[in-house]
């Protein structure tokens, strides 16, 4: 059983003593909570003194990891507090920050974003394509907090998204949002500044694809893109 399960093991979870609200990466049920859980990684020590439950996490809009010596299978004392690893803490942020320089690559396994020059590409072509349209676009990773309409970029959006009329799952960050077999690796995502487009450059079996979302979500939340062609904005595959 794991963190994302539906009995939600975090449920009755602290932190510092104090009782909180969680949303899990992926299963984003709503915007209000007060820490994001983007991965978390268990210790296997014999010892049970030095076992560790670290979670990586957005609270309020701020990177942190936070640490419990107890495991998931004591779901009932689950008390966290921040790690003083500040090796851990500042790898997580440097992991986060959309400015950072690291190659998107990691050599332990853990999640790791698109590359720079791809990334650094898509943004100059977002800037021309903002400046023909009269607009400003934001990149939106999971660090970042920027909504479509009232549903948080990307996770709420991705997690319940169609294309092109199909249910549709991402890799963004290398998570996982959204259960279909119909799958995207997301190189990048901005949302317009009022909140009501979201652009997202895509891949699939090695084919690039851009996908548009203006119109409003529908009442379960679901998210509706559609494949576009705009060669100025293919242009950020070349």
């Amino acid at each position: 059983m794991g963190i994302g399960d539906r009995d939600n093991r975090l449920k009755n979870a602290t932190v510092n003593g104090q009782a909180v609200t969680w949303n899990i990466m992926g299963n984003v049920k709503n915007a209000r909570y007060d820490y994001l859980v983007l991965d978390s990684y268990e210790t296997t020590e014999s010892d049970p003194s030095q076992r560790h439950l670290y979670l990586f996490t957005l609270h309020q809009g701020q990177p942190q990891v936070l640490y419990s010596q107890a495991h998931l299978a004591d779901s009932d004392q689950l008390d966290f507090k921040e790690t003083e690893n500040q090796d851990l803490s500042q790898g997580f942020a440097r992991y986060l920050n959309p400015e950072n320089r690291d190659s998107g690559q990691t050599s332990d396994g853990t999640i790791a974003g698109p590359s720079d020059l791809r990334r650094d590409h898509i943004a100059q072509v977002m800037q021309s394509y903002g400046k023909a349209q009269g607009q400003t676009y934001q990149a939106a990773t999971p660090a970042t907090a920027l909504s479509y309409y009232d549903l948080a970029v990307p996770d709420q959006v991705l997690n319940q998204a169609k294309v092109d009329g199909q249910a549709a799952s991402f890799q963004f960050y290398g998570m996982q949002l959204g259960k279909s077999d119909l799958s995207y690796e997301v190189s990048a995502i901005y949302v317009r500044q009022d909140g009501k487009q979201v652009i997202a450059f895509v891949k699939r079996h090695n084919h690039a694809y851009i996908l548009e979302a203006t119109a409003q979500p529908d009442q379960e939340g679901q998210v509706s893109f559609q494949t576009t062609q705009n060669p100025d904005l293919m242009s950020a595959f070349d």
